[in-house]
């Protein structure tokens, strides 16, 4: 039996062992079109979309007129801007900037970036559009289209030196043929070639000159009765040509080395064009700034891409991801930032992708969707394993079935190599994998029994060597160590040395310390027995984020890198672990891989539920930086899966995940240009301004080319809530593009970035302003070059110089009168003064008589208050004295941490009164095997809240401790009578009382219940917040006959529970930099943060939160703060 098994595995085997050519990989392609504004989809013609020399992009459409890409939206001109026609056949940039826009079935229009002018001579004379050059001289030529059978094509032209265009002609050319043998050629550097009769011209400035290129057997033997096209030219003048029948269409191309004058023919893989098509003469031809050649053959759909030497590299088609019909558009250039452009029938413009990710699935040739371990062996093949038990072999850009999926074997979990053999742990045990010598294919055996397992099945999880001991990790078994030189098992440890029967992984540190990763925690062995005593497992208990262990990485510091599933990536420096998930800027909290970057310290690739991302830690641990790749960047594995995360010997990072396996090449990372910011829209308040409006005319000078923005611009004094719109011309990943800006004449500095393209500012003073942004590419991505906007608010009349002055003089003549009328009134006044001095000299010194003997009982009066002064000061220390033994007492009263942790182990206590003493206090004791723990807040703070907190206190010790009452719901009812009967409340107006909640937790059963008084208790876990209300009224200070009996909870805690308790004093804090309260939200989501800390550590968070907040503001404790943090 065991033998027809091996049989057919063989046998499925051979008849997968057919290589899978790789040219049907995916990429990721974006496309810019109707979504993005574009007004109509279709790319026309193959001159229907450039780059100008400021970077920007321009697209032709099938009737929807020009856009203008501006980052992920399009600006539009069509006939309603100027726009001779909305159905456009080429688009071209003079030297000088202009941008020329040939029709369909009109004329050209010129576009100077502020108004449009068309050539209405033109008009008639094409119906089909036309081809449009430019040469170094300024001259304008348009090859103008007929229409119908037997329609000749005509050359027009406009002379650099002339307003109109007029038909070119010259004599020693003859008459233009017809279509097919007539075509215009326009250059990067400004030359005009013309393909007439079989043969290529250039313009010199005066005529066109038939080139004579060299005769070869090769151009012989192709160019015999064939027409000659240009297809393209470099910087360098090389020169690519169609050689094409004059029928068909069909043909070759040729490169021509302007240096050595020699030729290549360019050889397209006949696989790759569908029978019955041919290279054909109107496939659109282009060379990139890195040489690479691209051919758009559109009539096949698809891109040929060759290297710099012609040969041959990969396609680009709707096989690999392609998106779009290129049928009759052609379009393809390069923009500033070298990536690619393509034009299409439906999809407007396409990136062809940078192919930093190449992405393959089983439509590709894995052997099942789910990559789980991935390796490489001594001849350089890399090992792709599934979760269906497949193995794939990446060889010479080709995939090799070695085992089909479904084949029996399970999951493949991981690879060992040994000379020759490779040895694959599956879900069936260890499977030997031989390539026999003479047939080639690869043969397969489980082997389990070498390792140490039985032959029958065993889910086998990892397996690796170590010092010449070949470990193999089991769910179920254990782990065993299988001794290569002595051919035989020499440890094998299961539950009782690891405390778990499933391991993942196993990793060794400098000091010989070997370390586990298993399914119950992290376990240590120091490898120089097998006695108990040298294992050591550590859990969440100990501070590890989960106990579910994937992997492990050891530094050179013997820092333990863990991957700890749902509790993400840990790191363990022998004493504390440190979690590091989302809240610390992981894509995911769900980690499954780690490998650390080659020659960086401190730098690890991890694979997590949402891709992959690339790590930067600090020396103590701290998570400086996170790049982060998924879809938008080409990588298309949204979930990680296993241990398949690898770097080859080339420097490629595979990752396996759950769409496939990714080959990332970080290598092709292009340089980042800084991009330049473009400033496209300045509005007033919230609304499009339209600046051409005669409403705004007299507030600039003109508009500026290009974004005609207003120049020179003066507003009114109404007129100050100003919007900015821009965009950064770096279209590799529009979605990462930050942008910062700042307004100078009212920001100091550079405001913090964002993804935004619009800033807003509103109510601005009048002044003058110049508006400042810039953008980068990514978090750390260097600034580009930046723009300016100036403009001036003008002030209201009444804040003029002009309404100063005015105001000025006309207060000087208002106090020059009145003090000539004060002049004369004086005069009066005086005689009169003059009579009641004499008057009152007589009275004043009678009254300074008086004054004398007052100030002698007054000197009398201070000695007396000096005296009293005295006894005051006497007094207040006696009193400061008592209340400071009093605070003597109160601590006494109150538990102390020793007995807070005999009783509740995992439990903090933060306490911090406001004054000596304190009108919160807190409970603790264990009764008949229940734990009580109260927090009350009592009415008020300082000494009479105290005196209210020792009432409380004693009450609380007599109902439980003598009473025995321990149903927290009753022990407030019980609370609640007596405190209204100690301050005899039915008979006086005394509302004093108290807030509290309490739990009693039953230490057999672990239930909890909880009662509360106003204040509630919180619950988390699961990374929830749970609020546990209690009920609104008070204990004591509330009318007895209208109080319902108090609610009782139950609550049954969860493996992660954190409780706690607290009064308002923390949360009703006034500080930070609004001097605001703390409020509850924020104090709930700062428990949540710090609840998967050590409970002990918890104290000291809360504690310099605290004292941050309060000294941020300036500001004084307003309240007792009380808060209870424990765990069951």
């Amino acid at each position: 039996m065991k033998n027809i098994y091996t049989f057919l595995i063989l046998l499925i085997s051979y008849c997968f062992w057919l290589p899978s050519n790789l040219f049907g990989q995916q990429y990721l392609f974006r496309n810019f079109g109707l979504e993005h504004g574009l007004p109509q989809s279709e790319v026309p013609t193959s001159q229907a979309g450039i780059v100008d020399s400021r970077g920007q992009i321009w697209v032709g459409t099938n009737g929807g007129g020009v856009g203008l890409l501006e980052q992920e939206k399009y600006r539009v001109f069509g006939v309603k801007d100027g726009l001779n026609s909305n159905l456009i056949s080429s688009i071209v940039e003079d030297s000088k900037g202009n941008i020329w826009i040939l029709s369909q079935n009109k004329n050209i229009s010129k576009y100077d970036g502020k108004t449009f002018t068309s050539f209405p001579e033109l008009n008639g004379t094409m119906s089909l559009g036309g081809q449009l050059s430019i040469d170094r001289w300024q001259n304008v030529w348009v090859l103008a289209f007929g229409a119908g059978a037997g329609v000749n094509n005509v050359l027009y032209w406009k002379p650099q030196n002339e307003k109109k265009f007029r038909e070119y002609k010259q004599a020693d050319l003859g008459s233009l043929p017809r279509p097919a043998n007539l075509a215009i050629t326009h250059t990067s550097n400004f030359e005009t070639y013309l393909s007439h009769k079989g043969k290529l011209y250039l313009f010199n400035g005066k005529k066109f000159k038939e080139i004579v290129y060299p005769k070869t057997q090769l151009i012989d033997s192709l160019s015999n009765n064939k027409n000659l096209f240009l297809a393209h030219q470099d910087n360098d003048k090389n020169q690519w040509i169609w050689i094409a029948d004059p029928i068909t269409k069909n043909g070759n191309l040729i490169f021509f080395d302007t240096k050595t004058r020699r030729y290549n023919k360019i050889e397209f893989p006949k696989n790759k064009i569908p029978s019955g098509a041919a290279p054909n003469v109107n496939w659109s031809v282009f060379v990139a700034s890195d040489s690479r050649l691209y051919v758009v053959a559109h009539t096949i759909n698809i891109v040929f891409v060759f290297d710099k030497n012609q040969n041959f590299l990969t396609t680009y088609s709707t096989k690999n991801g392609f998106t779009g019909i290129m049928a009759q558009s052609g379009t393809i250039f390069e923009d500033k930032y070298g990536i690619i452009w393509v034009g299409t029938r439906g999809k407007g413009i396409v990136q062809l992708p940078q192919e930093k990710f190449v992405n393959y699935t089983s439509k590709e040739g894995l052997q099942g969707e789910v990559i789980f371990s991935i390796g490489e062996d001594k001849k350089n093949r890399i090992w792709l394993g599934s979760s269906i038990g497949g193995i794939t072999m990446y060889e010479n850009n080709t995939l090799k079935t070695v085992v089909p999926a479904l084949s029996g074997f399970n999951r493949i979990s991981d690879f060992w190599y040994k000379n020759d053999t490779v040895y694959a742990a599956t879900g069936t045990g260890i499977l030997e994998i031989v390539k026999d010598s003479s047939t080639k294919i690869f043969t397969t055996k489980l082997v389990n029994q070498k390792f140490g397992f039985p032959q029958t099945e065993v889910f086998t999880k990892s397996i690796t060597e170590i010092d010449g001991i070949v470990w193999t990790g089991t769910q179920g078994l254990g782990i065993t160590g299988y001794d290569i030189k002595q051919d035989s098992v020499l440890y094998n440890f299961g539950q009782n040395k690891l405390g778990n029967t499933t391991v993942s992984d196993i990793k060794k540190d400098s000091k010989g310390n070997y370390w586990f990763a298993t399914f119950a925690g992290l376990v240590k062995w120091d490898g120089k027995g097998t006695e108990k005593s040298n294992f050591k497992r550590f859990t969440n208990n100990d501070g590890l984020g989960d106990n579910l262990l994937f992997q492990l990485y050891i530094d050179r510091r013997d820092i333990i890198w863990i991957i700890a599933y749902s509790g993400g990536l840990n790191r363990f420096d022998g004493k504390n672990f440190q979690i590091y998930q989302t809240a610390q800027g992981l894509s995911s909290d769900i980690i499954y891989s780690i490998l650390p970057v080659k020659n960086q310290f401190e730098q690890f690739w991890i694979g997590t539920q949402k891709g992959l991302n690339k790590t930067y830690f600090r020396n103590d641990g701290k998570l400086m930086r996170v790049e982060k790749y998924g879809k938008e960047e080409g990588f298309f594995g949204d979930e990680s899966s296993g241990k398949a995360l690898f770097e080859d010997s080339k420097g490629n990072i595979w990752a396996g995940h759950l769409n496939g396996v990714t080959k990332c090449d970080f290598s092709k990372n292009k340089k980042i240009t800084p991009p330049k910011t473009f400033i496209n829209e300045v509005n007033l308040s919230l609304t499009q301004t339209s600046w051409s409006d005669s409403l705004y005319m007299e507030s600039f000078d003109s508009l500026s080319k290009w974004n005609n923005l207003p120049q020179n611009l003066e507003l009114k004094a109404d007129q100050n809530t100003v919007n900015f719109d821009f965009y950064a011309a770096d279209f590799s990943n529009p979605k990462v593009v930050q942008h910062q800006w700042w307004l100078e004449g009212l920001n100091k500095d550079w405001l913090v970035p964002t993804k935004k393209t619009e800033a807003m500012y509103s109510n601005l003073s009048a002044k003058k302003y110049i508006f400042h942004v810039r953008s980068r590419i990514g978090e750390d991505g260097e600034w580009g070059e930046e723009s300016t906007f100036e403009f001036q608010i003008h002030p209201y009349w009444h804040q003029t110089w002009t309404a100063r002055i005015v105001g000025l003089f006309l207060v000087l003549g208002i106090i020059f009168g009145l003090i000539k009328w004060r002049t004369r009134s004086l005069v009066a006044s005086k005689k009169r003064l003059a009579n009641l001095v004499e008057e009152r000299t007589l009275e004043v010194v009678k009254r300074n008589n008086e004054i004398l003997d007052k100030n002698q009982e007054l000197e009398a009066q201070q000695v007396q208050l000096a005296d009293a002064y005295s006894n005051i000061q006497e007094k207040n220390k006696n009193i400061t004295a008592s209340i400071t033994y009093a605070k003597r007492i109160q601590d006494a009263m109150l538990p102390s941490d020793e007995r807070i942790n005999s009783v509740l182990e995992n439990c903090f206590v933060f306490f911090k009164p406001r004054d000596i003493v304190s009108g919160d206090f807190y409970w603790i004791s264990e009764v008949e095997n229940k734990i009580i723990i109260a927090a009350v807040d009592c009415t008020g703070h300082g000494v009479p809240g105290a005196f209210v907190s020792v009432i409380g206190n004693n009450l609380l010790s007599e109902i439980i401790e003598s009473q025995r009452i321990l149903s927290p719901a009753k022990i407030l009812d019980t609370l609640n009578e007596n405190v209204r009967r100690h301050l005899n409340q039915d008979q006086t107006n005394n509302r004093d009382g108290m807030d509290m909640s309490i739990c009693v937790i039953d230490k057999t059963t672990k239930v909890l219940t909880f009662a509360g008084a106003k204040n509630p208790l919180l619950h988390i876990h699961d990374d929830k917040i749970e609020i546990i209300k209690g009920d609104r009224f008070p204990i004591g200070g509330f009318d007895k006959h209208g109080q319902k009996p108090f609610t009782e909870h139950t609550i049954i805690p969860k493996k992660d529970s954190v409780f706690y308790m607290y009064s308002d004093g923390f949360q009703d804090q006034f500080g930070g930099l609004e001097k605001r309260k703390y409020m509850s939200r924020r104090f709930h989501k700062l428990l949540k943060h710090i609840s998967s800390l050590p409970i002990k550590q918890q104290q000291n968070e809360l504690d310099q939160e605290f004292e941050d907040w309060k000294d941020s503001g300036n500001e004084h404790q307003i309240d007792d703060v009380l808060v209870i943090g424990f765990r069951i």
